[in-house]
């Protein structure tokens, strides 16, 4: 992991999971919206594909940890709902960075 960012990851299956699927696309949208960012990124791991999930105590999917790049070994794990701005406020909550809003592609990809 970049130790000069701060990231956020969506640890899911793509084996059959309803929570996986219903909030992928809120978590798209949040990494959209905060894609101006600097220093942030949005990431996602498939656990079904790698053996990741005891290193980093996975336990259930979908499992959304935010590494803050001072301090990856304490990451906090995500506790909010299932849309985007719950995800876009967690990450006001846990992050120390500037955040940089930019509602402009969401809007646009909604009036298409």
């Amino acid at each position: 992991m970049n130790k000069g960012l701060d990231v956020i990851v969506l640890f899911y299956t793509s084996n059959p999971c309803k929570l996986c699927e219903d909030i992928w696309p809120f978590y798209i949208q949040a990494a959209k919206v905060l894609h101006r960012t600097q220093d942030l990124r949005f990431t996602s791991i498939d656990m079904g594909q790698n053996e990741l999930a005891e290193l980093h105590n996975i336990f259930y999917y979908p499992t959304i940890r935010y590494f803050p790049r001072d301090s990856k070994h304490r990451p906090y794990d995500y506790d909010a709902g299932l849309s985007m701005e719950d995800i876009i406020e967690f990450v006001k909550r846990v992050s120390s960075l500037s955040l940089v809003e930019d509602y402009s592609i969401i809007e646009n990809e909604i009036t298409k």
